[in-house]
């Protein structure tokens, strides 16, 4: 006699395809039918919960959720990648919400110190949830203190329950992987005298991070002294990264060079401070985007570290620097690169142009390969002389379609000066 229809009896692909239509929650009561349903429902779309976890910072429930899975040994040691998403309205949470938050959050991080199989979290990203997009309509100066005040919120809240779990990280994203969003700078220098990071921050191998000028107004702060202590602060935070492999620094122009104090200049040359007070000996690959920095600066820090990859697109250099001897140093320590692209760059405020690729129009610059104002190499070919040579470009017509989509692609990449 044929027994009667069971799910234990189904096959193991017929109750993956129903996981797959569950939420966490309803997966979870489905594997306590039996240890047979137990077993055939926990893999694929079931694992894919805990290697890719996104939790939303305002939510206590997501954050007990998060506590009660990761204390799970067999859950924490799926856990690849985690994504804190921070909603634009986070910038009004009260001091006593967010410290909460921080605590439930620390114990999750505490949980994952102690039933990771790695004792340690591959990758760690901070998000703004509803930064624009090109398909988005450009946001207005609201919507952008919204974005930055979630953002500041999203670090507080992540980094006071890093310090109190100190759970190593192997990969982190500060806002790097998002469009229109950054952390103002003298956010690190608030809480580098709040916190010690060290434990968290020493087996970084990769680190992303979008920093802008401090976005305040009292006259206290608007010192060379206020900048300075700044652009120390996050020095020091890089210190704390000994073992970096990979580096992305970006730039987000929040106001025009000409509305900045003494402070915020002082923060935009940034990158100096950096290649003159920190040392990456396993350096690999390096991403600036939207720096203003020094033809001394990049020449020193080119000949401290041996890359692998290097990436620079919207650099300016200052004064009467060139780039001319930061490719020829670039070239002569070069036994290693395997992959080079360059991008919209400028020295005297004037682009540069590549002599060595076609004569055709580029937009987005850094999507489309070689082109007047970019050059990618790879292989042997990124270890040639890089030839380049300054003169004007004719300016598209104002109402050209091409000009308004550029002009908008830089301002949510770089600011909207």
């Amino acid at each position: 006699m044929t027994s009667s229809p069971s799910l234990s009896s189904l096959p193991s692909e017929v109750v993956e395809s129903i996981v797959t239509y569950l939420n966490l929650r309803e997966i979870c009561s489905l594997r306590l039918a039996s240890r047979e349903v137990n077993v055939k429902s926990s893999e694929g779309a079931f694992r894919n919960y805990f290697r890719d976890k996104k939790i939303e910072l305002t939510s206590a429930e997501q954050l007990h959720l998060a506590i009660s899975s990761l204390a799970q040994p067999r859950c924490a040691r799926l856990l690849e990648h985690l994504t804190l998403i921070a909603p634009s309205h986070l910038h009004k949470g009260r001091h006593e919400e967010r410290k909460k938050s921080a605590r439930l959050l620390g114990k999750a991080m505490k949980a994952i110190c102690l039933n990771s199989g790695s004792d340690y979290l591959p990758y760690l990203s901070l998000l703004v949830e509803g930064t624009p997009t090109m398909a988005d309509t450009y946001p207005n100066h609201d919507k952008r203190q919204h974005i930055w005040g979630a953002a500041k919120r999203c670090f507080e809240i992540t980094f006071l329950a890093l310090a109190s779990s100190k759970l190593p990280i192997g990969t982190l994203d500060i806002f790097g992987s998002v469009t229109f969003c950054s952390l103002a700078c003298d956010e690190i220098a608030i809480m580098l005298e709040k916190v010690d990071l060290s434990d968290s921050l020493r087996p970084l191998k990769q680190l992303s991070i979008s920093l802008s000028v401090h976005d305040t107004t009292p006259l206290r702060k608007k010192s060379l002294a206020f900048g300075q202590k700044h652009v120390s602060s996050i020095s020091r935070f890089l210190q704390l990264c000994p073992n970096l492999k990979a580096l992305q620094l970006h730039w987000y122009w929040t106001l025009a060079p000409v509305y900045l104090s003494r402070a915020m200049t002082e923060e935009t040359y940034l990158f100096d401070h950096i290649a003159e007070s920190c040392q990456f000996p396993s350096l690999e690959r390096l991403t600036l985007r939207g720096i203003y920095t020094s033809e001394a600066a990049l020449v020193s820090f080119l000949r401290q570290v041996k890359l692998r990859s290097i990436d620079i697109e919207y650099i300016h250099i200052k004064l009467q620097g060139r780039f001319r001897p930061v490719f020829d140093c670039l070239v002569e320590h070069s036994e290693h690169l395997e992959h080079i692209h360059f991008g919209n760059l400028f020295e005297a405020d004037r682009p540069i142009f590549f002599n060595d690729t076609p004569e055709s129009p580029l937009f987005p610059h850094s999507s489309e390969g070689n082109s007047p104002k970019a050059i990618i190499r790879t292989g042997v070919y990124a270890r040639r002389p890089i030839e380049y040579h300054l003169r004007p470009r004719n300016p598209l017509p104002f109402s050209c379609p091409m000009k308004e989509a550029q002009r908008k692609y830089l301002s949510l990449e770089y600011g909207p000066w």
